[in-house]
């Protein structure tokens, strides 16, 4: 009975472990890891055989496989570590510099167009008047730790402490899932524009190629040239969006005073606004 129950556990746990394996293979994450280390690999053989993955005889490698793998681990860890962070510095600002200019292009030429319908009897829109420090029931995290230590109270500074852990901890893996995505790009771009020969993506674009009809022809170009946009995608978030710098937690009795403290204010003001702010 005890051996059928311990089979039984073993079984359990097999299957257990084959469904973690199964859904960390379905990972975006785990496919960025993997995804520069198959294409520094594609490079290497290429830049020693002329080869790429595929097209490599492998069992005539047998013996020199060792220091071509070493080789390319090396170079790998020292890619990841100095050159993708150095290709980072260079890249980012000059990318983010023309989108500065295709940004300020874009409001400089709406502007041109607005002023052409503009009338004389245009106004400004109005000031909006808001409490900053609220949205709902959540504060402005730092606003919650100033009022946690003010008070000394223990519960809030500890809630306010795990936000923070939290979303330093966040903050840390997309940063490095930010690294692999830029490494996965600039790798295949190296292995497609840069290294002779036929690359990995290129081989897989041209069989896709010849399985589709003619009218389709370039599928496959498109399809590898969009599986590298989706794995730049990281990288793009990370690097380029407008992401708000200000970080909230759920506070709801905080919030509600904070509130009643801005109405306050409000209702003491009012007398001495404008006319139309009188009427708000």
């Amino acid at each position: 009975m005890a051996d059928s129950e311990k089979t039984g556990g073993g079984a359990v746990d097999v299957v257990k472990k084959a469904g973690e394996a199964v859904e960390r293979l379905s990972d975006f994450t785990f496919a960025l890891h993997v995804l520069p280390a198959f294409l520094a690999l594609d490079i290497g053989l290429r830049l020693a055989h002329g080869t790429n993955i595929v097209t490599t005889d492998w069992s005539l490698l047998s013996k020199e496989s060792l220091g071509l793998g070493l080789c390319v681990i090396v170079t790998y860890v020292v890619a990841m570590a100095i050159g993708v962070p150095v290709a980072r510095a260079v890249v980012e600002p000059i990318l983010r510099k023309a989108l500065e200019w295709r940004k300020a292009l874009s409001d400089a030429l709406f502007e041109a167009i607005a002023s052409l319908w503009r009338t004389e009897h245009y106004t400004p829109p109005r000031e909006q008047h808001y409490e900053s420090r609220v949205s709902g029931s959540s504060v402005v995290l730092r606003v919650a730790r100033d009022r946690a230590l003010r008070d000394k109270d223990s519960f809030w500074m500890a809630q306010v402490q795990q936000k923070e852990a939290q979303q330093e901890a966040a903050r840390r893996a997309e940063q490095s899932l930010a690294v692999l995505s830029f490494a996965a790009v600039a790798l295949a771009l190296i292995d497609v524009l840069l290294v002779p020969g036929q690359s990995i993506l290129g081989l897989a674009a041209q069989q896709v190629n010849d399985a589709v009809n003619e009218k389709f022809d370039g599928v496959g170009t498109l399809l590898m040239g969009g599986l590298v946009f989706a794995a730049g995608v990281p990288w793009i978030a990370e690097a380029f969006s407008d992401r708000p710098t200000t970080a909230w937690i759920e506070h709801p009795a905080l919030a509600a005073e904070l509130m009643a403290e801005f109405h306050k204010r409000q209702a003491e003001l009012r007398p001495m606004l404008p006319p139309p702010w009188r009427d708000r």
